[in-house]
């Protein structure tokens, strides 16, 4: 009997277990916001802190602003990470401002062909962008 209860007690936990790490490897649930007429996708990380994971700005926006702050339902969240791998050209804007709450910076900015100039906070201290600007130069980029 000890053995039985003993048994399934071992199983019920290994159950538990793989559960956990399932839940933990699940992929997270995007979200959306607009802000200032630019979509932004992100995911929310621990705490209050998001990732931007894609963005979307219309023809008429020449300039970004990315947020420091996102507000989604009744949360406002701090955007700490830039992860964007996005492909679509965003030729109307000439202006992306990437906000002093971030911390880490990552993907590609690609998707601004005609930003010359792009400023990195001093709060970044993870920095990797794949490629500025595909095809031609920036003209500067500061740290």
């Amino acid at each position: 009997m000890k053995k039985h209860i003993m048994r399934t007690g071992i199983i019920a936990l290994a159950v538990i277990l793989l559960l956990a790490l399932m839940a933990a490897a699940a992929p997270r649930a995007s979200q959306e916001a607009v802000v200032d007429g630019v979509t932004y996708e992100f995911e929310i990380l621990e705490g209050n802190n998001v990732s931007i994971t894609d963005i979307n700005v219309p023809d008429s926006v020449t300039v970004v602003d990315i947020p420091g702050t996102i507000t989604s339902g009744e949360e406002t969240y701090t955007v700490t990470d830039y992860d964007v791998w996005n492909y679509d050209d965003f030729d109307s804007v000439l202006t992306l401002t990437l906000p002093n709450t971030l911390t880490a910076v990552s993907g590609e900015f690609r998707s601004f062909p005609n930003v010359t100039e792009i400023t990195i906070p001093g709060s970044v201290e993870v920095f990797e962008i794949r490629i500025l600007q595909h095809g031609q130069s920036r003209e500067d980029c500061f740290l």
